[in-house]
């Protein structure tokens, strides 16, 4: 791709420059303020919690933190109800870390949010005939 203000085709990076968002080179961001993009991707990890299986919820820091925020706290007052450092409360705002148990009853109980469900492993049934198995001479069409 081609940077937007000198032309040169290299791996691009978005920066403020003059106002107007663009896609510049790395040479061209010091005419600039680079912009940092949160990357939101599904999150779904199983975590053995006081030995029964649940799941994170998705988006469990962008809950954490409009939570905080509904109840007018900044993350270090939130840091000292739970009795964690601010860091702690940034990761996990930016879900860098998955919170234990503990902690999470803790966010949970102060926030009022779920952070964890129980972990559901789909299973479907087919009706009617028996579906025979797959073998390799089924996939594979030789030529």
């Amino acid at each position: 791709m081609q940077c937007a203000l000198c032309g040169k085709e290299a791996k691009l990076v978005k920066a403020r420059v003059e106002g107007a968002i663009v896609e510049v080179c790395e040479e061209c961001v010091k005419f600039g303020e680079r912009i940092f993009e949160p990357v939101y991707q599904p999150v779904k990890r199983k975590v053995k919690l006081d030995f029964e299986e649940k799941e994170i919820v998705e988006r469990y820091g962008k809950r954490v933190l409009e939570a905080r925020n509904e109840k007018g706290l900044s993350r270090e007052e939130l840091a000292k109800l739970l009795g964690e450092k601010e860091s702690v409360i940034r990761r996990i705002e930016e879900e860098e870390m998955i919170p234990d148990s503990e902690l999470a009853k803790k966010i949970e109980s102060k926030l009022g949010i779920k952070l964890f469900e129980e972990y559901k492993e789909e299973t479907r049934k087919v009706k009617g005939k028996k579906v025979p198995e797959l073998t390799l001479g089924d996939v594979v069409e030789v030529k």
